[in-house]
């Protein structure tokens, strides 16, 4: 399994796959996996899956990758960096945007789909789950996320 950009979103996977394991097989089960931390992502939305992406504008990419890197990596949630995410979301949405995708997996620790009027795609949760779907040769199930 890879991690997140940081162990705080790492431990998040770690959790989210091993409650699917226990989900999905029962009892005492936990996952059966080996852990990788690495420190970069590389998205590849528009070539591969041929999506129109609108990104935040300049100052809007500072203010997140500052909340990311400053607060998020080392574990802080505050309620001001909440609303500019909040403020940041309801921008896209005015831009056009008809889903968010929270591109880091730390995204989801400050804010969740209750904080955007269009769907949320939660890459912590997306990746988590599939992986566990895979090593139990599960097939895929495509679902739309909830808000």
């Amino acid at each position: 399994m890879l991690g997140g950009m940081s162990w705080e979103s790492t431990a998040v996977y770690y959790r989210i796959v091993n409650e699917r394991v226990r989900e999905l097989c029962g009892g005492l089960r936990s996952a059966d996996c080996v852990l990788r931390s690495v420190d970069f992502y590389v998205g590849r939305l528009r070539e591969r899956h041929r999506l129109d992406v609108t990104v935040p504008d300049a100052a809007d990419r500072a203010d997140v990758h500052r909340i990311i890197y400053q607060e998020l990596c080392v574990g802080t949630v505050t309620a001001a960096s909440r609303d500019r995410y909040r403020e940041i979301i309801a921008g896209l949405v005015a831009a056009g945007a008809e889903g968010i995708l929270y591109g880091c997996t730390e995204i989801d620790l400050l804010v969740g789909p209750e904080d955007a009027p269009v769907p949320v795609f939660d890459t912590t949760r997306l990746h988590a789950e599939r992986v566990v779907d895979i090593a139990l040769g599960r097939r895929s199930v495509q679902t739309v996320p909830g808000r």
